[in-house]
Formats: structure tokens, C-alpha cells, sequence
């Protein structure tokens, strides 16, 4: 599965950046909207890109969903195989690059999961209750739960992906 990233300006390729430098994702390219070449040039790009990629997987995600990468990219998803997310973030591209393979199912689910890492930090509520966090854990594990059991361990595998991004920090800075 490929991932392609479109955005206005430079985010898109910052991402990648971010996600090559960091977590070593090499499934990830960029399609910029720029002032000198617009959507025209990054349309050139992503279809160049399709075109190498021939009959691959491929996740288009945008930076907004009203903006006019996500619009000029709409009628790419007549490919086959083919999805465009729009208003992408770095939770949505981290699960993204746990995956294999993705459906509408598991594409949705990605989108509900990141949904939760937008949060307002100043208002988040940490209860460092041992019992009452015994007890999440355990509900989100509960055979009754399996949405919450798949929460539970792509919070697992997101927490994994941050003490990767510690030890490679380490690595850098000795």
C-alpha cells in the first residue's frame, strides 16, 4: 500500500519528512499545491505517481477537506484500490503506516481513532486512579468490547511508535 499526501504549500512533504525521519516509513509520498504551479503541478505528481504504482493500494490523503487539493484530487478515486481522506493529521498517517492493506471498514475506524487524539490539552482531565485505570484497560479488553479492544491496541502500537521516536531521538543526540 501506497500512502500519498497532498496539501497546500510544503505540509505534505513535512509530513513525509516527518515520518521517514522518525519512524522510518517508506510508503509515504508528497503532491504539493504551490503559488507558481498550483493544483496543476500536483495533479502532474499524483497521476505520476498512480501511473508507477499501477495496480497498488493507495491511500490519497489531503490537508483539507474543502481546499483545493482535496477537490482537484476527487476524481481520482475512480481508480480502483483507490481512497482520499481528507484533513489528514500524524495520528491518521501513524496507524495508516501500521497497515498492510485498508478497507472502508478499517479506513473509517483509522479516522475514529484519530478523531480521539484531537483533544484540548488545558481541559483533559488525567486521573492517575490505579483502579479506575485497572478498569478501562479492562473494559476496552472486554470480548463484549471489540471496538474497544482495537482502540486498546492501537493505543498500544501508537505508544510502541513513541518509544521508537524516543530511542531514535536518543540515537541522534549521542
Amino acid at each position: 500500500m501506497k500512502i500519498l499526501i497532498i496539501s497546500h504549500g510544503d505540509f505534505a512533504a513535512g509530513m513525509c519528512s516527518t515520518l521517514r525521519t522518525f519512524f522510518g516509513a517508506d510508503n509515504f509520498y508528497s503532491a504539493c499545491v504551490t503559488p507558481e504551479g498550483g493544483t496543476n503541478d500536483m495533479m502532474e505528481v499524483a497521476r505520476r505517481y498512480l501511473e508507477e504504482w499501477g495496480e497498488e493500494q493507495v491511500v490519497i490523503c489531503s490537508d483539507l477537506k474543502c481546499g483545493s487539493a482535496n477537490q482537484t484530487a476527487y476524481p481520482l478515486i475512480a481508480r480502483p484500490n483507490t481512497f482520499l481522506v481528507a484533513g489528514v493529521n500524524l495520528s491518521v498517517l501513524l496507524q495508516l503506516q501500521m497497515e498492510d492493506h485498508v478497507t472502508v471498514e478499517s479506513l473509517q475506524e483509522i479516522l475514529d481513532n484519530a478523531r480521539e487524539d484531537l483533544v484540548l490539552m488545558n481541559t483533559l482531565v488525567l486521573d492517575a486512579d490505579c483502579e479506575e485505570d485497572e478498569y478501562k484497560m479492562q473494559n476496552a479488553r472486554s470480548p463484549e468490547n471489540v471496538s474497544g479492544e482495537r482502540a486498546f491496541f492501537r493505543h498500544v502500537q501508537w505508544m510502541l511508535a513513541a518509544v521508537q521516536l524516543q530511542s531514535r531521538y536518543v540515537i541522534y543526540v549521542v
